[in-house]
């Protein structure tokens, strides 16, 4: 470079610039929005979850988490894999996710980092930091309760990392988050009917309007979510399924 001419030195420092550059943002996240497929983009204003925010996720029923769980892995199986790893903080106690079921759904476990930090303290500030860090490509945290400070801080995490992040509650609370999605099962139409079965309903969504529970069935990475034709007429008949 010393001895290059004055243009050459400009386009080696222009080169190095944006190596830097490219750096510091991290890996490349497709788009500023994730697709959870045609049932359900047509929901959210941005068509599809906005990244760089926090959205929550509540089962119907508190005895029965794992609706809410199965919707989030099957919405992050449609991520990007350049996104980065997605880290889930699981409360301590809570029972662990299995690989081989991940697999089924088509979700990659060797994306997964599963942490479990010793207190409900901890797992915050775990959350918080790692929604900062540009080269994580989603979080997931299970909490119990969240007060409305947490919540925000949280959400102003997100957006500094531009990282997607999923809140596991059991119920319903102050908070500051994108949007809240309520999950409950559905019964499959007939036996051996691997495809899951989900009853959605989106309780709340910034710059738009909620959206009454309605069934969704999954069709694989590929395709995401689709509308199923029936209308839902209660959440009490759902079935545990997942």
């Amino acid at each position: 470079m010393a001895g290059g001419s004055y243009a050459e030195r400009q386009t080696v420092l222009a080169d190095l610039r944006d190596r830097l550059a490219r750096i510091e943002a991290g890996p490349a996240r497709k788009g500023s929005t994730l697709s959870l497929g045609p049932g359900l983009d047509g929901w959210l204003p941005k068509g599809g979850l906005v990244c760089g925010a926090v959205h929550e996720v509540m089962p119907q029923e508190r005895t029965l988490p794992a609706a809410a769980m199965g919707f989030s892995i099957l919405a992050l199986a449609r991520l990007d894999a350049a996104a980065g790893p997605i880290l889930w903080l699981a409360r301590a106690g809570r029972g662990r996710l299995y690989a081989r079921g991940l697999v089924g759904l088509g979700f990659n476990p060797g994306r997964l980092i599963l942490v479990t930090p010793s207190s409900a303290q901890d797992l915050l500030w775990a959350a918080e930091e790692a929604l900062r860090c540009r080269g994580i490509g989603a979080v997931v945290m299970e909490v119990a309760s969240l007060g409305l400070t947490p919540a925000r801080r949280l959400a102003l995490a997100a957006e500094a990392g531009g990282t997607l992040g999923l809140l596991l509650r059991e119920t319903a609370g102050a908070s500051s988050c994108c949007s809240r999605w309520c999950i409950g099962t559905a019964p499959g139409d007939k036996a051996g009917d691997w495809a899951p079965r989900l009853v959605v309903a989106l309780d709340r969504c910034a710059g738009g309007p909620p959206k009454a529970p309605a069934e969704m069935q999954w069709q694989g990475p590929a395709e995401g979510f689709v509308a199923l034709p029936r209308p839902v007429e209660s959440l009490d008949r759902l079935a545990r399924v997942i």
